[in-house]
Order: structure tokens, then C-alpha cells, then sequence
């Protein structure tokens, strides 16, 4: 074969060589050197070799080459396959892949040594390649329902599985004994289908890695390093955003009851330990869909999305009794804690530093009138606007003292358009 085809053909291996290679800086880079880019990049390069040395003819002698190239190509369809499963959060079971390629390797060794048989050794290893794609598709079917990136990464694995059964039916228009890169229509379409998918896949990897990056440090940005809960940054953003899709909400303001007492008496390590603590009790006595944050030293705020301040109040005094109840460092010094909190109620047009300010002023109450309780109210004067659905469910229930008990004070209610009730609030 003319030199210059060889030199073109190896184009192929070369682009694939210098993708593994920018995928292994990357992982390099990474602080957290996550395996699956490491599994990632040795793939790409444990093929770009495997090419070569096909195309090459490197080593001359046929035997030796067919046992260097074999054990190539399934180490990097293996470890391909394991980075994806990795990526996608999933464990990746070892016995399949160890089984298929063993199978593998004594088949071809077999039809090396005792039957020499080109096409059977072809159809052997692409048969163990395309099923250990089609298992590692399975196994990390879920990215589907990821981002744009992550659709995109697993949509070019999924081709590259399907598509090796097309290239394995085009080698029957090889000639039974040939070995090695030669310009046939298999050749052909396989360097064009392997070219797509190392560069769709690689800069889709590219761009997932970056995203998680992004989502790494927003998340670290907006995370209180001590308690694990959000800090105040994180816990007015994300409160912000969920206004937007929410009619009204409760905002509960949290301080814990003479902690610097704590710090006083068994020193900041103890104190920084019972913050700890407080998280969990917090998540704990929450519902799912709350958002939580540690606001400043002793000091939380919860964020209640669509909360009456009757099931605000509710959150609010289930927290003050699980936090009563909890024995702090018990395996140490059994320490008992209580915290006091303010409740306030708000339509979602209400800033929520406002209303944080508003929970505040009923915090301080707490703490003037003895501490350990919880008092909520709303601002005065607030419209708060209760979705029609949610009326008519209590209308229908006979409800009208609930409704009453859920507001805590006399309420004048109207007809709105037909299609809302407005309950104007004032303060107890």
C-alpha cells in the first residue's frame, strides 16, 4: 500500500491519541482526580495504539500482532465503557467484561495456532466489544434524563454500539485471510465512524466535565463549609428563585438559645460541634422541598415554599420540639440545647430579606419574653393570596375554622374576580 495512504489512515489514530491526551490533563489537572476521566483518556489511547500497530504492521509477524492488538482493543472498549458507568454514578459490574473478553482470547488464540481464521477471529472480538457496549449502555441508560451534554455523550456510545454489528457485516467483503488496514469499504466506514464518535464523544465529556465544574464550585459557594447547610448567599438565592413559582411562603428565623454560654463553658470546638448537630436536627424536622441555611454564627432560616402560617407554625414548633429533646455530643458531655423561632408568612412578591427581617422582629420577641418557643404572625398590614383550588378543598370539607386557626386572627374575606379569595390578615 502507497505510503501516503498509510500516513492518511494514521490521521485517524493521531486525532484519537491527542483526545486521550487532553482528557488525561484535564484529570490531571482536576483536584479531585476523578477515575472516570483517567479510565476515559487511557481508552482513547489504548486504541489510538491498538490502530496503529494494525496499520503499521508493527510487529511484521501476524501472530504477535493480532495478540497485541486483541488485548488492546478490549482494554479500551472496557475501560471506555467503566468511565461512562462511572460518570454516571453507577458501579460498574467487573465479572462481565472478564468473562466476555476471556472467552474471547482463547477463542482467537485458538484460531491463531491450531485453525488459522482471519474472519472468525474478526467476528469474535467485535462480538465481545459489542457486548460489552450494549451491557455499559444499559447500565448508564439514566443519562438520558441529564443535561444536553450528558444526552449527547450517551446517545454517541449508544451509536458505537450499534453501529459495530453494520462494520462487522461489511468485513464478509474482505478476503478470508487478510489482516491489517487495506482502502476497503470496512476500513473506510469504520476510521469515519470512530473519527464522529471520539470527537462527539470527547467534546461532550469535555463540556460535562466543565459543567459539573461550574455546579461544583456555584455549590461550594453557596454551602456553609461547617454545617454542610447553605450559607446566606446560598440560602437568599435559592429562596429567590423559588418565589417565582410559589403564590406565598413562610420564612422561619432560628437562633439558638445562649450559645455563647456554650462557647464560655467547653470551648469553640464544643460549640462548633453542636452547629454540626443543629444541621441535622434541622433537615431532620423539615419537609422535603424546604430550604434550610445558616444565616450567621448561631443564627438559621428556613424557607417554606406554598405555607400557611398554621403549617408554617407547625414546622416551626416540631424543630423546637425535636431540638429540646436532642442530647448534643452524647457520647461526650450529653448537653441539652433549645432554640427559639420566628415565623412569619408572605406573598411571593415579598423580597425575602424582608421577610427575613420580619421573622427577625418575632425572633427578638421570642427572646425577650423567656426563649425555647415559637411565634408566628403576619406582617401587618399583608394580603396573602391563597390559590382558589386549595379553598375549595377546605370549603368543601366544611373547613372554615380551619381556615381561621391557619391565620391565627380574624380574617375579612372576599370574592376576587371569581377566581381567587383574598384573605386580608391583620396582627394578633
Amino acid at each position: 500500500m502507497p505510503n501516503a495512504e498509510i500516513w492518511l489512515a494514521l490521521s485517524h489514530p493521531l486525532v484519537v491519541a491527542l483526545l486521550g491526551s487532553a482528557l488525561l490533563l484535564i484529570w490531571y489537572s482536576d483536584i479531585s482526580r476523578p477515575r472516570y476521566m483517567l479510565y476515559l483518556g487511557v481508552a482513547y489511547l489504548a486504541y489510538s495504539v491498538a490502530v496503529t500497530l494494525q496499520i503499521t504492521g508493527i510487529p511484521s509477524i501476524q501472530a504477535i500482532n493480532v495478540m497485541l492488538t486483541g488485548p488492546l482493543y478490549m482494554v479500551a472498549v472496557i475501560l471506555l465503557t467503566h468511565g461512562l458507568i462511572a460518570l454516571s454514578g453507577r458501579p460498574y459490574p467487573y465479572w462481565f467484561p472478564i468473562v466476555v473478553v476471556s472467552l474471547m482470547l482463547v477463542s482467537r488464540l485458538y484460531f491463531v495456532l491450531f485453525d488459522d481464521n482471519t474472519q472468525l477471529r474478526f467476528y469474535l472480538l467485535h462480538a465481545a466489544v459489542t457486548m460489552i457496549l450494549l451491557h455499559g449502555s444499559v447500565l448508564a441508560r439514566h443519562l438520558l434524563k441529564g443535561r444536553s451534554s450528558e444526552k449527547v455523550l450517551y446517545l454517541s456510545f449508544l451509536l458505537l454500539a450499534l453501529s459495530n454489528t453494520p462494520r462487522t457485516l461489511l468485513a464478509l467483503t474482505r478476503p478470508a485471510h487478510s489482516y491489517g488496514f487495506d482502502s476497503s469499504s470496512y476500513w473506510l466506514i469504520t476510521q469515519l465512524s470512530i473519527y464522529v464518535f471520539a470527537i462527539a464523544f470527547g467534546l461532550s465529556l469535555i463540556l460535562t466535565i466543565m459543567q459539573k465544574r461550574i455546579i461544583t464550585h456555584r455549590v461550594l459557594s453557596e454551602t456553609d463549609s461547617l454545617t454542610g447547610l447553605r450559607n446566606r448567599r446560598g440560602f437568599f438565592d435559592t429562596a429567590a428563585r423559588m418565589t417565582s413559582s410559589v403564590d406565598y411562603y413562610t420564612i422561619l428565623a432560628a437562633d439558638i438559645d445562649r450559645f455563647k454560654a456554650v462557647n464560655d463553658s467547653y470551648g469553640h470546638a464544643i460549640g462548633d460541634a453542636v452547629l454540626i448537630e443543629t444541621a441535622a436536627v434541622i433537615k431532620k424536622s423539615i419537609r422535603p422541598g424546604d430550604v434550610s441555611g445558616r444565616i450567621g454564627g448561631e443564627e438559621f432560616a428556613i424557607f417554606l415554599p406554598d405555607t400557611s402560617l398554621e403549617d408554617g407554625h407547625r414546622v416551626a414548633e416540631r424543630l423546637r420540639k425535636n431540638f429540646e429533646e436532642f442530647i448534643f455530643l452524647e457520647d461526650q458531655i450529653d448537653l441539652k440545647c433549645t432554640i427559639s423561632l420566628g415565623a412569619a408568612t408572605f406573598n411571593s412578591a415579598t423580597p425575602i430579606a424582608d421577610a427575613l427581617l420580619s421573622a427577625d422582629r418575632l425572633l427578638y420577641q421570642v427572646k425577650a419574653e423567656g426563649r425555647n418557643r415559637v411565634v408566628s404572625a403576619s406582617p401587618n398590614p399583608a394580603l396573602i393570596e391563597y390559590p382558589s383550588g386549595f379553598l375549595r378543598h377546605l370549603i368543601a370539607k366544611s373547613h372554615w375554622c380551619r381556615i381561621k386557626q391557619m391565620c391565627r386572627q380574624q380574617a375579612h374575606c372576599r370574592q376576587l374576580a371569581g377566581k381567587k379569595l383574598v384573605v386580608t390578615l391583620r396582627a394578633l
